[in-house]
């Protein structure tokens, strides 16, 4: 019987990092992508299970090119898919000049080519599962975007119309909005295929988001992860608890499973305007 495989982005640390550990003492075969120190713990996988093939993988998952290239490798040698889970995030101090904000190309332009990339696999593997990291309800379920903005400039800002300097914290909850966003477009289009699609909340966990920060707030960044929790209990059962029936389309916040229902038209138009953006952000390269 073929191995279950996960892959598993911003696996080095936090979340990410746990759900390697998860998936492996699982007996999966896991793939984890990040863009350094990924060496050092490849080799504490295979000393911890030895009968599990585990692999990092160099990723700038600020390039989609990047991105597209390790998928399309990924997807010729790999037998199937079991588990996605797309956890990498970014915080930065600035705002990029002239560009679509990082942290909106991590969260959601690479997240989605790696999603379509992989699907042909996903649909193989019985019981498939695409998880993407999400945020409170508060953050993610009652924000709104500019998607005019967003698609003339790339900039990510609220649809109240306010102008506000630049904050990396507004920046990166927007980012995540819009990825649970996908998330409902997502389990919407995939529901016939066997494939679920969930975001999950992790709560407050120790994580590596602070290295794109620089002066007071990464220290305050630094200054905080020690109250921080290790692991999040909702990571592991988005994962890997059981659900029957299967549950798509949905937050994971501790034991709830919060149906996602976003306007149609605002979901449809965040869908439109980042693929308009991915497609341009390949193009350029």
């Amino acid at each position: 019987m073929k191995a279950r495989q996960a892959l598993i982005t911003g696996g080095t640390s936090g979340v990410g990092k746990q759900l390697v550990f998860a998936a492996a003492q699982r007996g999966y075969d896991v793939t984890f992508v990040g863009r350094h120190r990924g060496e050092e713990l490849q080799r504490q996988l295979r000393i911890t299970f030895p009968t599990v093939s585990t692999s990092f993988a160099c990723v700038d998952l600020e390039s989609p090119t990047d991105v597209k290239q390790f998928a399309e490798g990924y997807v010729l040698n790999s037998q199937r898919v079991d588990l996605l889970a797309n956890v990498a995030g970014a915080l930065y101090s600035s705002p990029p000049e002239g560009a679509v904000d990082r942290a909106f190309v991590v969260s959601c332009l690479s997240t989605l080519q790696l999603t379509q990339t992989l699907l042909p696999k996903l649909k193989e593997a019985p019981g498939a599962r695409i998880i993407n990291v999400g945020a409170s309800p508060r953050v993610v379920l009652h924000k709104s975007m500019d998607l005019r903005e967003l698609e003339s400039t790339g900039q990510l800002t609220t649809a109240d119309g306010r102008k506000r300097s630049y904050s990396p914290f507004t920046a990166s909850a927007l980012a995540v909005h819009a990825k649970v966003v996908l998330t409902q477009c997502l389990a919407e289009q995939l529901k016939e295929s066997g494939v679920t699609v969930n975001a999950f909340h992790p709560g407050a966990i120790r994580s590596g988001l602070y290295r794109g920060l620089t002066g007071p707030s990464r220290w305050a960044f630094l200054a905080a992860q020690p109250f921080l929790r290790r692991e999040s209990a909702t990571a592991n059962r988005a994962a890997f608890a059981a659900q029957e029936p299967p549950v798509s389309g949905t937050l994971l916040v501790g034991e709830q499973a919060l149906p996602l229902k976003f306007q149609r038209e605002y979901v449809a138009r965040m869908w439109d305007v980042t693929q308009t953006l991915l497609s341009n952000a390949l193009a350029a390269r």
